[in-house]
């Protein structure tokens, strides 16, 4: 399964800089991602990495004015947009890239008390680097 940037945008109730037809298949963190993926950019340590992504598109913030060659969807919170992204891509078929560093993503939310409803199955997973940045921001934002 795959979504639209278009719808993306919308469901994240954000404004789409870019092609409103791209198909997004999969979402990675900024080092990781490739053509087809979405990203996400909310703290400003990151910048570097958002400037070498190869994602498709990327969650910004409202304000963010820099030239990417990434799409742009900006909302007022990237790193809750990334997520719900990953959740559902992940209940349609986890269609997150697998690779050795994955882990358990019900494990890594509930060993962090964050998202302990969290409707993953344990046997579904999230790469490693995707949960780091985004609890390591969860932690940021609260």
């Amino acid at each position: 399964m795959s979504f639209t940037l278009q719808e993306l945008a919308s469901t994240s109730d954000g404004e789409l800089v870019g092609d409103p037809k791209l198909k997004i298949t999969g979402a990675a963190s900024l080092a990781e991602a490739t053509s087809g993926e979405i990203s996400f950019f909310a703290n400003r340590k990151y910048i570097g990495l958002l400037r070498k992504t190869r994602a498709s598109a990327v969650f910004v913030p409202p304000d963010f004015g820099e030239p990417l060659t990434a799409a742009q969807v900006r909302v007022s919170n990237p790193t809750k947009a990334f997520e719900q992204v990953v959740l559902n891509l992940h209940r349609n078929q986890s269609l997150l890239r697998r690779s050795s560093s994955q882990r358990n993503c019900r494990s890594a939310f509930a060993s962090e008390n964050v998202y302990q409803s969290s409707p993953m199955r344990s046997s579904k997973t999230v790469p490693k680097s995707v949960m780091t940045q985004l609890l390591a921001l969860e932690v940021t934002l609260t």
